[in-house]
């Protein structure tokens, strides 16, 4: 293992298995590595869910913690979430100073190469002093649902600015201008294999037991809901009383009576270790999306973890599926989403093995090769 620093900032380590720490993960065996916990890119509202993730943090920050994978040590830094503000970016530039300063003695955390994923992070980039620095986009976050683009905006136009390599999880996102203009990389989302294989056997005895009253074919949906999820496609498959539906994510959006109809479960957030038993539970699986400008830059990472479970999967024909056509079966409106329901559950063996050898040909591991490629990192052999 190499004796220089991978500093990551991201999302929350562990909550949802997003992209950058997948590859981060990838890269662990490689790198020493500290991820840093997300600095919100939307002013917080007194609501139950963001008082819960404020405290969270604020009582991690102190902490370095190696419980989620003992080759990454996560942290958390109290940034006052407000970045419109002169006196709040004042405030978070002397956070970070000190917790960086802390690191340094704790950990040896000298000039790392940095990977921010979040331009919220700008503060503790700079405070960082990085050797290299690596700015990895998975989202257009100009229109990217509940993100303050206004506040957002100055934040990545510096981080543009000052990053060394910029890198884009979709060709739309890579043929914005101001990525254009920085030359942005492409880097495809990739999938846990061995993880989503999972789903290839039987459920576990209660997951079987939950789903035993809904009808077949069963569809499966997991991940997070929010506006760019088709709630109203969600509904008119509900409404099929013949088929049984099973929604296992957080819901950001209002989804009315979805939940207390007969032939639906829907189990809320489960973390991402146990989701291929709920995925294995399924006859298909479907990633309904809404055709919007928010989607078009949208890379989805549940279409690659779909297919290594090998059953069918029908989505929204989004720009960024054009190329996955032979092995999923895409859908320009209701009705035709509801008739390529229709067909993957009447055949559900159809296309198997195309799916399967998709899914294993991106794997993240081969994303982490990829990206190291793109980035100029010199890979050292893992111990």
């Amino acid at each position: 293992m190499s004796d220089e620093w991978l500093v990551w900032l991201g999302d929350d380590w562990g909550y949802q298995m997003s992209s950058p720490q997948q590859l981060a993960k990838a890269l662990a065996g490689r790198y020493r590595t500290l991820w840093i916990n997300s600095v919100g890119m939307r002013r917080p509202r007194l609501t139950r869910r963001d008082l819960a993730r404020a405290f969270t943090k604020l009582v991690r920050a102190p902490t370095l913690s190696r419980e989620t994978s003992p080759e990454v040590v996560v942290a958390s830094v109290p940034l006052v979430p407000y970045h419109h503000r002169v006196s709040a970016r004042a405030l978070n530039r002397r956070i970070a100073r000190a917790t960086v300063a802390r690191w340094r003695r704790n950990l040896g955390v000298w000039r790392p190469v940095v990977i921010c994923a979040l331009p919220t992070g700008l503060s503790i980039v700079d405070a960082l002093e990085p050797r290299r620095l690596i700015y990895y986009c998975m989202d257009d976050f100009a229109t990217l649902p509940g993100v303050d683009w206004p506040m957002i905006e100055a934040l990545e136009r510096d981080l543009l600015a000052a990053a060394d390599r910029v890198v884009a999880a979709s060709p739309w996102i890579a043929g914005l201008p101001r990525f254009r203009a920085r030359g942005a990389a492409v880097l495809p989302h990739g999938v846990d294999y061995d993880h989503f294989a999972r789903a290839q056997q039987p459920p576990s005895a209660e997951i079987a037991r939950l789903v035993s009253s809904l009808p077949r074919p069963l569809l499966g949906f997991s991940g997070f809901i929010d506006g760019r999820i088709d709630v109203e496609l969600l509904r008119a498959v509900a409404s099929r009383e013949d088929w049984g539906l099973l929604i296992v994510g957080e819901a950001a959006v209002d989804l009315g009576d979805l939940g207390r109809r007969r032939n639906v479960a829907m189990v809320g957030y489960r973390p991402y270790t146990v989701l291929p038993d709920y995925l294995a539970a399924c006859d298909v699986l479907i990633a309904p999306y809404v055709r919007s400008q928010a989607t078009a830059a949208l890379q989805p990472l549940k279409i690659p973890e779909y297919l290594a479970t090998g059953k069918p999967v029908v989505a929204t024909a989004l720009p960024a599926l054009e190329d996955a056509a032979d092995i999923v079966l895409l859908a320009q409106d209701e009705p035709g989403f509801l008739a390529a329901i229709e067909r993957a559950a009447a055949l559900p063996v159809a296309g198997r093995a195309e799916r399967l050898a998709r899914a294993r040909a991106q794997s993240w591991q081969r994303r982490a090769e990829e990206f190291a490629d793109l980035v100029g990192l010199h890979l050292a052999q893992s111990a």
